[in-house]
């Protein structure tokens, strides 16, 4: 390890033991010591210290008093760039009020500062160039909510400076020192080279870091209490952050290449192209040296002249779109098509010359826009966002969404995909290219066989064989390849042994062709074979020669036999071989090798007994590097692994229970290996364990979700069938809730999927499912009622014997909830609500049942939307339609104890959206909202006071100019009622309803203002509005100015609902981007989140502080987390009855 490289490198680690308590004074925290804390630490630093970090130099002992504490951070923070580990195990407190984070010194003292300070200075350092880059490791109480503050997730990871990784969740206790002691070990790993990071990389990612120190204290934790660790969220996502450089990789070498094959296209090169393009591969394949020499700088490809000739014509542009080339495995469809891609693709072509310069008599022309994809292990959804990232169509990774975009382009592009037959689902993707057939050309290699019988009768004689080449030029082009490689380096490279280089090809090629192989193509078997040849000694004599020509293997299985032989030195090498048959994707990692080579032998092996395996057997394999950095491995040939799958009989089981290992009792799916995270269900369903394995929610929720989507999908049919020609019995309810709601959740970060699908549960009604998902800490969802669907007349094609043309007809609809109004019946809560069926309800939120129910008059269709709140005992609802020819609102009144039908009702051609309730000089009144629509001039703002128990005529409205208005809300201002509007204009404006004028104008909003909330903060009237800006504005209405803007939804802010938590007054918001938020309204911060299957429509506090929220047709009622509770709703509107009665015949 360099020590020049880690001359910028300090760390400070502080282990605070603490005084022991004084049980005679009372003001004493009562804090007991950590005994063991000196000792943790004095661990942690010898291991840094291994790793060639310099301790800091921090005076007085840190350890020894707050006020050291403080001075030695000041200090290391304060000492120029570099690459800094802070590390501080000591007792945690927060602030009563602020809830900020304290460390608690020697003295037992707190800082003066909080853990939050010393985060925001890091990252305001000035000037940017002299500040450090500083890993927090925080192992102390509360420590969590520091690791991920708010104002975290906006800074940019390339210019984030400080990370945080600490003990505990948000708001949790930690226990023992189980972060130190984690940091220790996995830092011991590391410095002691067992961390498997792949050599190429200087310094081992902070994402693999911080999934190894999680997994260590969750192991800590299974026989005592849980604990958490709370990490960067970046990091742990496995977010691409090479220039955190914290800790060196003792395994790097600077030559090192990012696989195996050490070809002559670097990976800087071929990650030009993409990943799933996997340029190693075709490079490998092009050169023909992957199984002899393990590296592809030397081009070996001979022969097939004619159909490079026929191949070279189809890039140019000549023939049909779609051209196939087929054969056994093996034969060479990949080294003919690799050599092909190196010589056309732009970006591969100077680079690669080596090898096809010289080597094709008539090679292709560069091709722009041409797009490579090796199919291995791919799904269909891969392979399309690989051509979507290829071709720059900017389009979402959909065939048919590929398709519309591709016919939109003046030149078609070019596709050349290999090993269609390796696909993750190799019909599936089939259908999906011949979609794309007529709008791009492609060029396919795929093995010979009857389920790829669709593209056979689409492509006709547009096919290359090379099972159908003659012997006699197969003989020559295998003599000619094998001893090309046998002479280039190596023992028959000199000169003296050059004829036995020649006798030995001609008799391999000879004995090759003249028996055949019957499975797989002589190429393959020839290249195996020959490193075996180079492996021996050169025959002195004709008979060995002919010895070594006369043993030459007929199929795979013979040539390892043969490899196995010639180590046995090596017991693991044909369980390691024999595990990585089973490999899926990019290949295992190590620890999956381990893990799963002892389901091949008895026994446990020891780190490097695998990794003289993995040495022994690299001549058949790949390696490359998964998403932490890790080197996974896989065999170089699906045909080698599918020889050695062959000899394993029943190896699925006893593979899945080995990799069930590494996950533990309980399962710690949250920590497991990416790999497993990926593939754990492929490796299942291989078993027959996928129903029991997606009955653990722990899995599905940290499961990597477009290949479990993908692979559930697989199950439940094709797509392009309808939803009852599926399997749909194949899928358990949890996994089809899985796949109905994977839009949602499929780049959410795990703990946000656990939301988003326990919500759908409760929405479905499977409360047992959304129970399942439900962890300590979390939100709950339960199902209160869903409105029942209704009639609704719709336009339809009607067929004639005279043609067909349109016509009205009636369907059942999906009812919506878009009105929702707490009250108060002096028992249960209940809350009513109001949907585009024309029916408002009363429902019993703890029995989710409706007791009261009232029926509009009016035939309703679904265009009519409707809104409703709660008067001195009235429901007043309105349902409000424009369209073209009809602009108009209906308004009904109940009087829920007496009867189920309106007790008035009052039609308008004004359209009110929205409704308040107030009193105005001691009569109960109605705020209308909305707008007039005039054909000629557009519309005009509308408000409207009325009182629904008088005459059922409307008043002169206040407003009838301006823009429309679009959420309205009333209150007490000065003692007086006021009204507060947000309008499509993006203003707010403020009422006095006693006058009957506008007193004020409030803007800030950027766009429309979709809702509004009154109330009394701190003794003074606010409001609150949530606009289509995403923004959320606090809006003092004495002063007539803005106080807060709260900043987080991504999309427009649909609702809001006050409430109030230990007497603090505290926010609800729900937005497009399907989120509920809520806020403490005192210190302007975000308190809670809670992602959801789909848009909320509506919400409301009840009055036991259950939130309630609609989503489409359904109300469920939520409890919040224990630090929100108990939560009361800042208001509740009363209804005047105590007894309603029930409603036999409601849904």
């Amino acid at each position: 390890m360099d020590e020049q490289r880690l001359s910028g490198h300090r760390a400070l680690v502080v282990g605070v033991e603490g005084p022991r308590p004084d049980l005679r004074d009372e003001s004493d925290s009562g804090l007991l010591p950590m005994t063991y804390a000196p000792g943790y630490a004095e661990e942690l630093r010898t291991v840094l210290d291994d790793l060639r970090y310099r301790p800091h130099a921090a005076g007085p002992d840190p350890a020894g008093s707050a006020e050291a504490l403080e001075r030695a951070l000041d200090s290391v923070l304060s000492a120029g760039p570099g690459f800094v580990v802070v590390h501080v195990l000591a007792h945690g407190v927060t602030g009563a009020n602020s809830g900020a984070v304290y460390m608690v010194g020697g003295d037992g003292q707190r800082t003066v500062h909080d853990i939050e300070h010393w985060i925001k200075r890091v990252e305001d350092a000035e000037p940017a160039e002299d500040a450090p880059k500083v890993l927090f490791l925080l192992d102390l109480c509360f420590a969590g909510r520091v690791a991920r503050l708010e104002w975290q997730h906006v800074v940019d990871a390339a210019r984030r400076r400080a990370w945080v990784i600490a003990a505990g969740g948000i708001g949790e206790e930690t226990y023992d020192g189980r972060l130190t002691r984690a940091v220790t070990e996995v830092l011991r790993r590391i410095a002691d080279g067992e961390a498997d990071v792949h050599p190429s990389l200087p310094y081992v990612p902070l994402s693999l870091f911080c999934r190894r120190v999680v997994d260590l204290v969750q192991q800590y934790a299974v026989d005592g209490y849980p604990q958490a660790v709370t990490t960067p969220l970046a990091a742990l996502d496995g977010a691409d952050l090479p220039h955190l450089t914290f800790f060196p990789n003792p395994a790097y070498e600077r030559s090192a290449s990012r696989s195996g094959v050490g070809v002559s296209v670097d990976r800087t090169v071929a990650a030009l192209i993409e990943e799933i393009a996997d340029v190693t591969h075709f490079t490998g394949r092009a050169s023909g040296t992957e199984a002899v020499l393990w590296k592809g700088d030397h081009g070996f490809f001979r022969g097939r002249n004619d159909e490079v000739r026929v191949l070279s014509a189809w890039l140019r542009g000549d023939g049909q779109d779609v051209l196939v080339v087929t054969g056994r495995p093996g034969v060479g469809k990949s080294a003919l098509l690799g050599v092909l891609v190196c010589a056309a693709h732009p970006v591969l072509r100077d680079k690669a010359q080596g090898l096809w310069l010289g080597l094709l008599k008539d090679p292709p022309l560069a091709v722009r826009n041409l797009a490579v994809v090796h199919a291995r292990g791919r799904s269909v959804s891969e392979v399309m966002a690989a051509l979507v990232r290829q071709w720059s169509l900017g389009k979402t990774p959909k065939v048919d969404d590929v398709v519309g975009a591709l016919r939109d382009l003046p030149r078609p592009r070019v596709l050349v995909l290999d090993a269609l037959d390796e696909a993750e689902h190799p019909e599936e993707l089939t259908e999906a290219l011949l979609q794309l057939g007529g709008a791009c050309r492609m060029l396919i290699g795929v093995r010979s066989g009857r389920r790829f019988k669709s593209l056979s009768s689409r492509v006709g004689q547009g096919r290359v064989d090379l099972d159908k080449v003659p012997r006699s030029r197969l003989d020559d082009e295998l003599r000619t390849y094998l001893y090309d490689v046998l002479t280039v380096q190596g023992p028959y490279a000199r000169s003296e042994h050059g004829e036995t280089a020649r006798l030995v090809a001609d008799g391999i090629a000879r004995n090759l062709v003249r028996r055949r192989v019957p499975e797989y193509g002589e190429f393959l078997v020839a290249a195996m074979y020959a490193r075996y040849v180079l492996d021996r000694p050169v025959p002195n004599d004709l008979a060995e020669v002919e010895r070594i020509c006369d043993t030459v293997p007929r199929d795979l299985q013979q040539v390892v036999d043969l490899h196995r032989k010639q180590h046995p030195d090596v017991p693991w090498l044909p369980a390691v071989l024999s595990a990585l048959a089973f490999a899926h994707g990019a290949g295992m990692p190590e620890e999956v090798v381990t893990a799963t080579a002892a389901a091949f032998r008895d026994g446990t092996p020891r780190t490097e007994q695998i990794r003289q395996a993995l040495d022994a057997a690299r001549f058949f394999l790949r390696r490359d590097m998964d998403g932490e950095g890790k080197a996974v491995y896989r065999l170089f040939h699906q045909g080698l692994a599918d020889a050695l799958r062959s000899q394993s009989g029943g190896g699925t089981g006893a593979v899945w229970t080995h990799l069930l290992t590494l996950v533990g009792t309980p399962r710690r799916w949250a920590s497991a290996e990416p790999y497993l995270r990926r593939h754990a269900a492929h490796h299942a369903a291989e078993a027959g364990k996928l129903d029991e394995l997606l009955a653990d929610t722990e899995f599905v929720v940290h499961a990597e979700a477009t290949s479990l989507e993908s692979l559930l999908l697989r199950l439940d049919g094709p797509h392009w069938l309808p939803k009852w020609a599926r399997h749909s019995h194949r899928l358990t309810p949890l996994a089809r809730l899985y796949v109905e709601t994977a839009d949602v959740h499929r780049k959410l970060s795990p703990s946000h999927r656990r939301q988003v699908l326990r919500v759908a549960a409760a929405k479905k009604g499977e409360q047992e499912v959304s129970l399942a998902f439900t962890g300590s800490g979390s939100w709950h969802a339960r199902r209160v009622g869903r409105a029942p669907q209704h009639d609704a007349r719709q336009e339809a094609v009607l067929f004639t014997p005279w043609g067909e043309g349109l016509g009205q007809g009636v369907a059942k609809e999906d009812s919506k909830v878009t009105g929702l109004v707490p009250v108060s019946l002096g028992g249960p809560p209940h809350v009513v609500t109001a949907s585009d069926d024309g029916v408002v309800r009363v429902w019993d939120l703890r029995e989710g049942r409706v007791v009261a129910r009232g029926a509009s008059r009016w035939d309703l269709d679904e265009d009519w939307s409707v809104t409703c709140t709660v008067l001195d005992g009235l429901v007043v609802s309105i349902h409000h339609i424009d369209r073209s020819g009809v602009s108009e609102s209906r308004l009904n009144v109940w009087d829920l104890a007496v009867n189920r039908s309106p007790k008035a009702r009052t039609e308008t051609k004004h359209v009110f959206v929205a409704v308040a309730a107030t009193a105005v000089r001691d009569r109960p009144m109605v705020v209308l909202c909305g707008y007039r629509r005039t054909w000629k001039l557009g519309a005009f703002g509308s408000l409207v006071l009325w009182d629904p128990s008088g005459e059922p005529q409307l008043g002169e409205p206040l407003l009838d100019t301006g823009a429309p208005l679009s959420c309205v809300a009333a209150g007490s201002l000065g003692g007086r009622p006021h009204a507060v509007t947000g309008g499509q204009d993006g203003a707010v404006r403020v009422w006095d309803l006693e006058e009957g004028k506008e007193t004020r104008v409030l803007t800030g909003h950027e766009r429309a203002v979709m809702c509004v909330a009154f109330a009394s903060l701190g003794g003074r009237a606010h409001a609150v509005t949530g606009g289509q800006d995403g923004a959320v504005r606090v809006w003092d209405l004495e002063e007539g100015k803005e106080t807060r803007v709260l900043t987080g939804h991504e999309r427009p802010v649909w609702c809001v609902a006050l409430a109030s938590v230990r007497d603090r007054p505290h926010l609800i918001t729900g937005g497009g981007d399907r989120t509920l938020r809520v806020w403490d309204l005192m210190s302007g911060t975000e308190v809670g989140v809670l992602y959801l299957p789909e848009m909320p429509t509506a919400l409301a506090v009840a009055t036991d502080g259950t939130v309630v929220v609609s989503l489409a047709d359904t109300v469920l009622a939520l409890e919040l987390p224990p630090r929100l509770r108990p939560m009361a709703p800042w208001t509740a509107q009363p209804v005047r009855s105590d007894d309603l009665p029930e409603a036999p015949s409601c849904p």
